[in-house]
């Protein structure tokens, strides 16, 4: 598997400095690239974005993936956290995405070709906006865990919304992106996808963990303000309980 952290993403002189930190691949910079109206948002060495960052901080300090042995199922793997994860010692790792090429199999999440029992994690990081059968999806993943193994999954979620908003008639592009601020977006969460999670059979926490760290630490890596109502960062850690 080529390393994607070799991957430029800026020229390096735009950048250079010591104000910001990326903990995926290092790099110090004096700013960050810029994007959707935000300041310093993607790493210019890696690429990851302010969320994949704080996924991959959850699961570096929370979790204990770094210890032991898993066999972990990421989807739709962000290429800067995926070669961390895979060189994690004791960490057999496999990643999947609906489209060939993007990952080391192509798997459709709503029909995972695994057997039941088959992974100590999965991670799910902004895939269930994109698939128009979530539920299924999210039965899916929790079929393929053992016992008191550990999803973790990501999307987009407006907490001022109770209910998700959903509606399969929009389907071109433009109609989506009107209705759920994304063009290949089928939802909008709200609080419910909590619900949603527990309804497949999962235990679920909420960790909104940028807001756990302190400002000190949500300015050097660079995360999302935590008093925004729309979160892309908080991780939904749903467990799948032992019999």
């Amino acid at each position: 598997m080529s390393n994607p952290l070799r991957r430029a993403y800026g020229h390096p002189l735009l950048y250079q400095g010591k104000r910001l930190e990326c903990p995926i691949c290092g790099g110090r910079f004096r700013r960050m690239r810029h994007g959707r109206g935000r300041r310093d948002v993607q790493c210019p060495r890696c690429g990851s974005y302010e969320r994949v960052r704080a996924l991959w901080l959850y699961l570096r300090e929370e979790t204990d993936l770094s210890r032991g042995s898993h066999r972990v199922l990421h989807f739709a793997p962000e290429p800067s956290i995926a070669a961390a994860i895979e060189a994690m010692p004791g960490v057999d790792y496999l990643s999947a995405d609906i489209t060939p090429g993007v990952a080391m199999e192509v798997v459709d999440i709503t029909s995972i070709p695994y057997p039941e029992d088959s992974f100590d994690a999965v991670i799910c990081s902004h895939v269930l906006e994109h698939v128009p059968d979530d539920r299924r999806a999210m039965s899916e993943v929790f079929r393929a865990l053992r016992p008191s193994g550990t999803a973790y999954f990501m999307q987009p979620v407006d907490f001022e919304r109770a209910e998700t908003y959903e509606d399969p008639s929009i389907v071109t592009p433009e109609a989506r992106l009107r209705a759920f601020n994304q063009y290949n977006h089928v939802r909008v969460y709200g609080c419910d996808i909590r619900e949603r999670l527990t309804g497949a059979g999962f235990e679920v926490t909420e960790r909104r963990y940028t807001e756990e760290l302190d400002s000190a630490d949500r300015t050097r890596y660079a995360l999302q303000d935590g008093d925004a109502t729309e979160r892309e960062d908080v991780v939904f850690v749903a467990v799948k309980p032992s019999p």
